[in-house]
């Protein structure tokens, strides 16, 4: 059975080898791509539920046992709490149920780089919860949310 994980944000989709970050490019966390977004409007990849909601992070449990996070950005974990609340206005808390596609987070991306930090937004199945499927890419370049990027098998 295939899952498709689709792209959470209008952008540009490159492979995680090209995010400035080790965890990241070197696939410590599981495999995945990278967008740098066009937009502010983050959607679900998948259809799930809600596992993580931490500022600048989303978790996602998809019904077949898929865990993905969705990092927007680097280091801005960094960005001063207060801040971060403006920066990123989640729709959902942890538990909820989504649809991919479904709204997720509006982020002010142009913020993000006002505080000197790089937009580009992991999107990773994390390792393990993969149990042996394998993963693979089918859609890299400028993109718009919700046009299918990975293929899980």
């Amino acid at each position: 059975m295939s899952i498709s994980i689709l792209n959470p944000v209008n952008g540009k989709v490159v492979p995680t080898s090209k995010v400035k970050d080790d965890t990241f490019s070197q696939n410590m966390m599981g495999e995945g791509f990278a967008v740098i977004p066009s937009s502010n409007e983050f959607v679900s990849p998948v259809n799930g539920e809600i596992t993580l909601v931490e500022g600048h992070a989303i978790g996602l449990k998809t019904q077949e046992g898929l865990e993905l996070l969705i990092h927007i950005g680097l280091d801005t974990v960094q960005i001063d709490p207060e801040l971060k609340a403006k920066i990123f206005a989640h729709k959902h808390k942890v538990g909820d149920k989504v649809k991919a596609g479904a709204p997720l987070v509006t982020v002010d991306v142009e913020a993000i780089k006002k505080e000197g930090k790089d937009t580009i937004t992991p999107v990773i199945v994390l390792a393990d919860s993969l149990n042996g499927k394998s993963v693979s890419m089918e859609n890299m370049g400028e993109l718009e949310a919700g046009e299918k990027i990975l293929s899980v098998e």
